[in-house]
């Protein structure tokens, strides 16, 4: 009977042992940078702004994230925007969810994909950005040229992946690794200028003369020439202005990276499958 007893005590005893609701604190980390850093050709790039919707967030029990993450371990649905410029430690709020070994990550910037519409949803955070994941504004330094350009980025789940689940997952590279404990904490750092590292900076200048056929409006170095039936009409120091002469558009404050153009390409290749966040666990 004692034996019976036991091993029922025993049985119940096995119930959820070992699995405990859990809350675990999020922080949010930019980098700060004193000076620039260096870039494709050697361009050596200033980054003055960066503004980076981040969220939601999803860590797993899998060693891969994605498809393979039926029941996340830790969640937190929120967004907020990082300056990624600061390394001012922002409290964002708390992860919920279950102890556990959390062995990978997957969360959106501010812009998710859902399985019940075509659309995607915008949080708070790409709202408060104008509806994308990131606004980048700095200078670039390049053949003795500076360079001022902004870019609005969205990084969302294209038409042709799985869709309801989050763009940038834990690649099997990333080292990632934590027995979850209640009231842990867990710091999100980011290093926007390596988002920029790979912009083509040096493609927007310009060498050009007026030739029959060719352009209307180019640039001869730092001079915007327009161009009638093969010759100079007028030009523009755009130096002189205070204006930079971007390849075949002219004299302009700022080159914007529009959807289509290599910087755009550059920084949302980066942000999604590039430079990674730094994951650290606090006690």
């Amino acid at each position: 009977m004692w034996r019976f007893f036991l091993l029922v005590v025993g049985l119940v005893g096995c119930v959820n042992v070992g699995v405990e609701r859990v809350q675990v604190d999020l922080e949010l980390q930019g980098t700060e940078f004193s000076g620039a850093v260096e870039g494709r050709n050697g361009a050596q790039v200033t980054v003055t702004r960066a503004e980076v919707a981040f969220g939601p967030l999803y860590l797993c029990a899998g060693a891969q994230a994605g498809e393979l993450c039926k029941s996340s371990l830790l969640e937190w649905r929120n967004s907020h925007v990082v300056d990624a410029l600061s390394d001012r430690v922002v409290e964002a709020g708390r992860l919920v969810g279950r102890t556990g070994t959390a062995r990978s990550w997957m969360f959106d910037f501010g812009i998710t994909s859902l399985l019940t519409q075509k659309d995607a949803l915008l949080s708070d955070a790409a709202k408060s950005l104008g509806g994308v994941s990131a606004v980048l504004e700095g200078t670039a330094e390049v053949a003795g040229v500076t360079v001022p350009f902004s870019a609005e980025v969205r990084v969302e789940q294209s038409a042709s992946a799985e869709q309801g689940l989050p763009v940038v997952r834990k690649s099997t590279n990333d080292v990632f690794e934590h027995d979850v404990k209640d009231r842990d904490r867990l710091q999100v750092q980011f290093n926007a200028s390596a988002w920029l590292t790979q912009v083509d900076f040096e493609s927007l200048l310009q060498d050009g003369t007026c030739t029959a056929g060719g352009a209307t409006l180019l640039c001869d170095e730092q001079l915007e020439l327009t161009c009638v039936g093969g010759v100079v009409d007028s030009q523009r120091d755009c130096t002189a202005l205070g204006l930079f002469c971007q390849r075949d558009v002219g004299c302009v404050d700022q080159v914007g990276f529009g959807e289509g153009s290599q910087g755009y390409a550059a920084v949302r290749s980066a942000m999604e499958a590039g430079t990674r966040p730094d994951f650290v666990w606090n006690p």
